[in-house]
């Protein structure tokens, strides 16, 4: 033996190689037994062995070329109906009765369950002892998995009961007890090794629970297949049971009996809607159903994709037809009746006689005698036929050969059913004729161009499956019609889900939802607005239907997974894979990528081929570059759900991989397309550095849903790593720092303090003055806007000088220009300018290219000259900021000048202008934060204008967003102005202790310029009760007017002191002319006209012109 690694010769009998050490023997991947090195399969559990890899040779990490090989694991996720099924009494058996004896019968019942089980397309997993646990929708997935299993299961217990053993005394006959359940299972090989595919899953599970539950002759299903199975079958409920893991117990069901009248299109749904979208089908059946009533047949085709609704059409038509005096008789094919002869036709006989399940042979051949008998006369040699059709013994047809058969079934078809015709309108429906058998198809053809009398013949069929060629339609021209049913409109598509809801009001996410996964397929809506419901995901609270939560692939109801994954195991091992790696791709995928990625990479050209042959794809594309996309999200979505989770990690890597590979010059364009399979993958490294990279894209196109995506999914992956690592460190605060701009657009002042905070403990030892820079500058812009300046200052000038010092630009430039806000607030509007200065430099000089740098710092800049009380810089750098916005496309840019434009006609005293300004910035602005700042500006601006009541929405507004979000910057002016507001309204105690509350608070914690601005509007209020209170000759308190006039002097004073120190020189002529009003009001002319020329004289190098004017004006009065 050679060893694989160093190419050393060794003993067969060794574990190690003796020259480099290495294992040589090999371990099961399943059970861990240790094998001979020559092993196929493991000796203990079958499972294929692999020899000892070599050593692999290092390739590149981004090669498009990785070997494919690795990429393939066995094993498969699939929703299936697992059957278990045991004779009752096995035990006492073996312990009454010989062995053998007991094993002969065992192998009588084994031998007639296979034959049933075979004949329904179920796969027997395993037999041990009595107990048989048989899979169907394994290999290959029907439509109807659930219907055939309970068949399958009926026709065993009623198979074993007929045994008779001779060997074996009997005192009762045997009996089986089976459990029946569907859901999704995994298996642990896609081709069975020793017919097993070795199954795991909870739906197992609940399986033979219920099997063990049953009573003899009993058979117990679980509530997927009792919802899939309803139209078919009766059911009686029975007990709930507790499942581990569960919240809730699940229902059983016992099955009662088959249904006489199978109604194909009928589901146990909790929600279900009005027909929408077919009033003109329908009326097109109307038509029909007159124009027989007339005396004139024709034959319709209703023909849809599955789940396009033609089972719901008909039922709703024959519904309204059902107090007609009419004949209504119907055929069905199934998935499962596809290879059983006439079986369609039989069942128009079966139930044209009301024969049901229970009926005997006697019984059946005695109705049929006596029905046809009355028909076609007692003796018609028709009789025989039509007994031989339903599978009775006839003693006429035993010599017939099948070709004279035939022809006389033909003929005792058409004479019989033009005789049920001849009664009255008759309607001949054949439902899901796609299903039915070739000798059905032919014969049903030969009857229709053969019969006479005038009928009614209604078909409903998928695309592919035409009972009619193009030339025999023609030739049935004008009695053929065809009605093709359409996925339904988008507004059909509401309309439906808002007759399933009971309401008008629809939750926009749920709609997205619905239009993306269901694509207006009626059944697709159904099942998907259902498993919802019953999940909890959608949920009825507070008068309104809402998401609680994302959709799910579990969320993909077991029937949609039955429809789209019976197509998908048409398909060959390679095209089904190839399917599945187009999936992983994502709806649309690009030929390249696949071609690159495929473990089949020879075969994609055929398999697409054979794929869009299906039905399943289609090209979307053919230049610049080869494009297909999946026919149907619910498709794609099915196909990735079925490969295994660490298959998918694999195969998404490789995507994320070869992209880089195939388009590393243009990778911008496909960065959030990367975030998402390498986040899908376990590169965890690359798929923190593109949902980085993808957050501030998507930052910058002003999408911060999306980017807040990014981000979040960037620090939940960073903090599953190894945070003791100082590279993790700085990626997640890279993330934390990059993810707080979504906080602040959104005005989430709170949640961005606490983000910021949290992520202090990973400075600790981590000596990187840039990272521990933007914390403090994230830190202390949270803090400025929750009205905490001193704390943000702080906070803030760490930054600036970490900036300076480490030389790194970005940084300087974010600190300069928030630091400037608080220092505005704090009353040094110098310092404010000049740090402005500094970031705005930074951007000209080209050191930094962020614009919001540049836009900001002129932001802040205007807010300190606002304050400062010049108003022609001012304006100045409002015009400078709408000019940059426009020539940049930047909204927040234009938002920022407007505001500016509207806080130098403050200054001016042009309110109207100031108004228009601050509306011209709300319309336009993006995001939640900038809005705050135009509406508290109209507070102000109407309130100045005398018209408080346009003020109260915008107040009532900015508390609450302050509430939601902690934007106290602009949450408590606004409570200060809305308690103006309430003493506006006579509400003067309860004002003004709200504003005094405010004004104590803002001195306290060293707010100075609110302090200053919002004590002008508190002398004013107390100068306004002092007016009114002297104008009031009747009960006036002299003493109630000494402690107003006293206020409104301190108020004033103390306005006109703050603004003196601070340099607010409008500030100051504003309070000087207020004061020297309410002088004049106190009847001292002399003080008022001294205080009139100060104010004047500080109004005019201000710009303040039309608060100059009313100076001059008011002076006159004197």
């Amino acid at each position: 033996m050679i060893c694989p690694y160093c190419q050393a010769t060794i003993l067969p009998t060794a574990k190690f190689c003796g020259q480099c050490g290495r294992r040589v023997r090999l371990d099961c991947p399943s059970c861990g037994s240790v094998n001979p090195p020559e092993s196929k399969f493991c000796a203990e559990c079958g499972i294929p062995l692999a020899s000892p890899p070599p050593p692999k040779k290092p390739q590149p990490e981004a090669s498009a070329e990785t070997d494919k090989t690795g990429f393939v694991t066995q094993g498969e996720r699939r929703h299936m109906t697992i059957l278990f099924t045991d004779l009752t009494g096995y035990t006492r058996m073996m312990e009454k009765f010989d062995p053998e004896d007991v094993q002969a019968l065992m192998t009588s019942i084994i031998r007639s369950s296979i034959q049933i089980i075979e004949a329904y397309n179920g796969h027997i997993e395993r037999i041990i002892g009595d107990e048989m646990l048989v899979l169907f929708g394994l290999p290959v997935a029907h439509e109807d998995d659930p219907i055939r299993a309970i068949k399958a299961a009926r026709e065993i217990h009623a198979t074993i009961m007929a045994l008779k053993p001779s060997t074996i005394p009997l005192n009762q006959p045997l009996t089986m007890h089976t459990g029946i359940n569907t859901g999704l299972v995994v298996t642990a090989r896609t081709t069975p090794i020793n017919g097993n595919y070795n199954l795991s899953g909870e739906a197992v599970n609940i399986a033979s629970r219920l099997s063990d539950m049953a009573r003899p002759n009993e058979i117990l299903v679980g509530p997927e297949t009792y919802r899939q199975a309803f139209g078919f079958f009766e059911f009686d409920s029975k007990a709930t049971i507790p499942i581990q893991g569960k919240s809730h117990p699940i229902s059983v069901y016992a099955v009662r009996g088959e249904k006489n009248r199978p109604l194909t299109g009928l589901r146990k749904l909790n929600l279900s809607s009005a027909l929408i979208g077919r009033q003109a089908e329908l009326a097109r059946l109307r038509q029909a159903m007159q124009t027989l009533e007339n005396g004139q047949g024709s034959i319709i085709s209703i023909v849809g994709e599955a789940g396009t609704g033609k089972s719901r059409l008909l039922y709703e038509f024959e519904r309204e037809q059902a107090a007609k005096t009419i004949n209504w008789i119907t055929g069905y094919a199934f998935a499962h009746t596809q290879q059983v002869p006439y079986f369609p036709l039989a069942g128009i006989v079966r139930r044209w006689l009301s024969l049901d399940g229970s009926a005997t042979a006697e019984a059946m051949s005695a109705g049929i005698a006596e029905r046809v008998g009355s028909l076609l006369g007692p003796n018609a040699e028709e009789i025989p036929i039509i007994q031989g059709l339903i599978g009775q013994e006839v003693r006429e047809t035993a010599g017939m050969s099948p070709e004279e058969w035939r022809k006389r079934l033909k003929s005792a078809m058409l004479n019989l059913l033009s005789a049920i015709a001849r009664q009255r309108p008759t309607v001949f429906c054949m439902e899901d004729i796609h299903w039915g058998d070739a000798a059905s198809f032919k014969l049903l053809k030969d009857i229709i161009f053969n019969f006479e009398h005038p009928a009614l013949v209604i078909c409903t069929t998928r695309p592919h499956a035409s009972l009619f060629t193009s030339h025999e339609q023609a030739s049935l021209t004008p009695m053929y019609t065809e009605i093709r049913l359409k996925e339904l409109s988008r507004s059909e598509t509401e309309g439906m889900m808002e007759s399933m809801l009971a309401t008008d009001l629809l939750p926009d996410d749920l709609c997205r939802l619905i239009r993306n996964r269901a694509e207006g397929n009626p059944f697709y809506l159904e099942e998907i607005l259902n498993a919802l419901v019953e999940s909890s995901a959608l949920i009825f609270e507070n008068e309104r239907w809402q998401m609680s939560r994302a959709f799910k692939e579990s969320d993909i109801p077991s029937t949609i997974h039955g429809i789209i994954a019976s197509r998908m195991d048409q398909l060959d091992a390679k095209d089904k894979r190839i399917l599945q790696e187009a999936a992983v791709i994502g709806r649309a995928f690009l030929y390249d990528i696949l071609k690159r990625i495929s473990v089949h990479g020879d075969a994609v050209d055929a398999g697409l081929y054979k794929l869009e042959r299906a039905g399943l794809i289609k090209p979307r594309a053919l230049h610049p570059e080869m494009e297909f996309m999946f026919k149907h999200a619910l498709i794609q979505e099915v196909g990735y759900g079925s490969l295994l989770r660490r298959e998918r990690q694999r195969v998404h890597e490789r995507i994320g991989r070869t992209i880089e590979h195939l388009y590393r010059d243009r990778l911008s364009e496909f960065e959030e397309t990367l975030a998402i399979h390498f986040q899908k993958s376990i590169a965890t490294d690359k798929a923190t550095d593109y949902l980085i990279r993808s957050g501030t894209k998507a930052l910058r196109r002003y999408a911060l849903d999306e980017s807040d995506q990014y981000f979040k999914t960037a620090k939940a992956m960073l903090e599953q790593q190894h945070l003791a690592k100082p590279e993790t460190k700085k990626r997640l605060l890279d993330v934390v720092n990059q993810w707080a701009f979504v906080f602040y657009y959104r005005g989430l002042n709170r949640k961005l303090l606490e983000l910021v905070e949290h992520q202090q403990s990973l400075l600790g030892d981590l000596d990187d003055p840039v990272r521990e820079g933007f914390h403090h500058a994230w830190h202390g812009c949270a803090r400025w806007h929750r009205h905490q300046f001193v704390d943000a200052h702080r906070s803030l000038a760490k930054a600036v000088e970490l900036g300076k010092k480490t030389r790194h630009a970005y940084l300087t430039g974010y600190a300069s220009t928030w630091i400037s806000w608080p220092l505005t607030e704090l009353g040094r509007f110098d310092e404010a300018i000049e740090n402005s200065q500094r970031a705005e430099t930074l951007y000209g000089d080209g050191r930094v290219q962020d614009a919001y740098i540049y836009f900001n710092a002129l932001h802040g800049k205007g807010y300190a000259y606002w304050h400062k009380g010049d108003a022609p810089r001012t304006g100045k750098i409002g015009e400078r900021l709408i000019k940059f916005g426009k020539r940049h496309a930047n909204v927040r840019s234009l938002v920022s000048g407007h505001c500016c434009t509207g806080w130098k006609n403050l200054v001016v005293g042009d309110i109207d202008r100031a108004i228009a300004s601050f509306n011209a910035a709300l319309e336009i602005s993006a995001d939640p934060w900038y809005s705050q700042f135009p509406k508290l500006a109209l507070c102000y601006g109407a309130i100045s204008n005398g018209k408080s009541e346009e003020a109260l929405p915008f107040l009532d507004q900015l508390i609450e967003f302050d509430e939601a979000n902690g934007a106290e910057f602009v949450g408590d002016p606004a409570r200060f102005f809305k308690g103006l507001t309430r003493i506006l309204n006579g509400q003067v105690r309860d004002g003004l202790e709200t504003m005094e509350s405010l004004l104590a608070q803002w001195k306290a914690t060293g707010c100075r310029l609110r302090y200053l601005t919002c004590g002008y509007v508190m002398a004013g209020v107390y100068a306004r009760l002092l007016q009114a209170a002297r104008q009031t000759t009747e009960n006036m308190d002299a003493s109630q007017i000494k402690r107003t006039s006293d206020q409104c002097l301190h108020w004033y004073r103390t306005c006109i002191s703050e603004a003196r120190e601070m340099g607010a020189l409008a500030m100051e002529g504003l309070s000087l002319l207020g004061l020297g009003k309410t002088l004049s009001i106190m009847e001292q002319p002399d003080q008022a006209a001294k205080l009139l020329e100060e104010s004047m004289e500080c109004l005019s190098k201000t710009g303040a012109t039309v608060h100059l004017e009313a100076a001059r004006a008011f002076a006159q009065t004197l």
